[in-house]
């Protein structure tokens, strides 16, 4: 996992390696992005428990719907 900080304060970029480890088995096609919330979820938790801040987020983009990695965006919503 890579922190990125080139967003203002507040605000966090997550990339998470380039193989999905959610894909189904046997998988060949790309899947839907919906599959990505479920591992941005447990992203989601453990940034709000090692940051002690409540965090909104969201799926750029997934390795396992076409793109190289997979890419979330979370931003603090305290400040």
């Amino acid at each position: 996992m890579e922190y990125k900080h080139k967003y203002p304060f507040g605000r966090i970029e997550v990339l998470y390696g380039s193989k999905c480890v959610c894909t189904p088995k046997g998988s060949k096609e790309p899947v839907s992005i919906t599959w990505c919330y479920c591992c941005k979820g447990h992203v989601h938790t453990l940034l709000e428990v090692a940051l002690g801040q409540k965090l909104t987020g969201k799926v750029l983009c997934s390795s396992c719907s076409g793109g190289e990695n997979c890419q979330f965006e979370f931003e603090i919503n305290s400040l």
